[in-house]
């Protein structure tokens, strides 16, 4: 059953599948499910936040998307981590010549691009990208020597 919903288009450029990724294979039916059930909130945050990030800065990998809350316990994840409502991408340019960093500002400056929380991970190159959903507006912040520092 869950097969069928993998392909499920959630934007122009995204379908359940591709926020719906884990590396946990005992997880990944249970978090294709818990995406299904989520996809109303998948499709705003692809809309809100990948698409108009897509087309400035070209392609991203998705690290990360929604998670399942057996998925988010099991990585260690926060107890109210965006990702479990499907709030949240972590996101990687596809070109090696931009930075997570560049997108990074880019939000920042463009106080017009309603985001939640935005942090950056510079050792890994990547971004996660919380989608303004009324819960906490524009907290940037920068993961540095195991510290979460706000900017």
């Amino acid at each position: 059953m869950y097969f069928k919903h993998m392909y499920c288009r959630i934007s122009p450029n995204l379908v359940l599948e591709d926020v719906c990724k884990t590396n946990h294979k005992d997880y990944r039916k249970a978090n294709i499910e818990w995406g299904f059930l989520k996809r109303e909130n998948l499709k705003k945050t692809a809309i809100e936040v990948y698409e108009p990030l897509r087309a400035r800065f070209g392609q991203f990998y998705i690290n990360s998307g929604i998670r399942c809350p057996t998925l988010n316990e099991k990585i260690n994840g926060s107890k109210n981590s965006a990702h479990i409502e499907g709030n949240a991408l972590d996101l990687r340019p596809v070109d090696y010549n931009i930075l997570a960093s560049q997108v990074f500002e880019y939000l920042r400056e463009d106080k017009n691009f309603l985001v939640g929380q935005v942090i950056l991970y510079p050792d890994l190159d990547f971004i996660h990208v919380g989608r303004y959903a009324g819960l906490s507006k524009r907290d940037f912040r920068i993961y540095e020597d195991g510290k979460y520092n706000k900017v």
